[in-house]
């Protein structure tokens, strides 16, 4: 497992002064990136490349890697990345009928098939949308079964554990195709009686990450991700933990 900074997490610095960002990730103890709100343009990718940053993944919706799949593949082979990543479903296989989600799928199915061809793994990222029901069906089981066997899956925590999910019955299912982790905390907060859950720096929270850290041990790479207003703080936080759980890369 390689540990990796989610970049969404730095997306307001990194459209200020991609440079300096790139440059107080690499201080804070970071070797590896999974790229996200990060515009490539041939600028952005050079400094990307000068950060001596691996890029474990580039995240993007379907529907914009179907506009311009080349450019993607480019994208790829430009920052030495060897797996894209869907960053969530299409709003109609959210929103819409079983037959909506199964569009999805088989466009899934046929980017995957394009990207193996060049030596790219097409992978998708859940939320907690795939583990509601559509027309008597949860909508993960579906694309767990139809999804082409070549597609992985990232694993977001937090979603998962917003969801309520038996954690072990999941990766168990999942097997195999589990690629990567996002990783970042949940715990609930109570404003004017009402109770939410609110995300937070890694041991903050309600997550096991001892558990956690024992399943993406398996895997590629796993990637902190915060919705911070003090990101590097936040960072350096979450880091401080998975170094007290000694966690180790490799």
């Amino acid at each position: 497992m390689r540990l990796a900074l989610e970049t969404y997490s730095v997306a307001k610095m990194a459209k200020k002064n991609l440079k300096k960002t790139l440059e107080d990730i690499r201080a804070l103890g970071f070797r590896a990136v999974e790229l996200s709100k990060i515009e490539l343009t041939p600028a952005n990718i050079a400094l990307i490349q000068k950060s001596r940053l691996h890029v474990s993944g580039i995240m993007v919706p379907l529907s914009k890697m179907q506009k311009n799949p080349e450019l993607w593949i480019k994208h790829c082979k430009d920052l030495r990345c060897s797996r894209l990543v869907v960053s969530r479903l299409s709003i109609p296989a959210i929103m819409g009928k079983l037959k909506h989600l199964r569009q999805f799928i088989n466009q899934m199915n046929q980017m995957s098939f394009l990207l193996q061809g060049r030596g790219i793994t097409l992978c998708f990222h859940h939320h907690a949308w795939e583990f509601d029901s559509v027309e008597g069906k949860v909508r993960m089981d579906i694309l767990l079964n139809e999804m082409r066997l070549p597609i992985k899956i990232i694993s977001d925590v937090y979603w998962l554990t917003y969801a309520h999910q038996d954690i072990p019955a999941f990766y168990l299912k999942v097997g195999s195709r589990l690629e990567g982790f996002h990783l970042r905390d949940l715990r609930y907060k109570t404003v004017r009686g009402k109770t939410k859950a609110v995300s937070g720096p890694l041991g903050t929270g309600i997550i096991d990450w001892v558990t956690i850290i024992g399943y993406a041990h398996t895997t590629a790479y796993a990637a902190i991700e915060l919705k911070s207003k003090k990101p590097l703080k936040d960072l350096k936080e979450s880091l401080t933990h998975l170094h007290c759980l000694q966690v180790k890369e490799g």
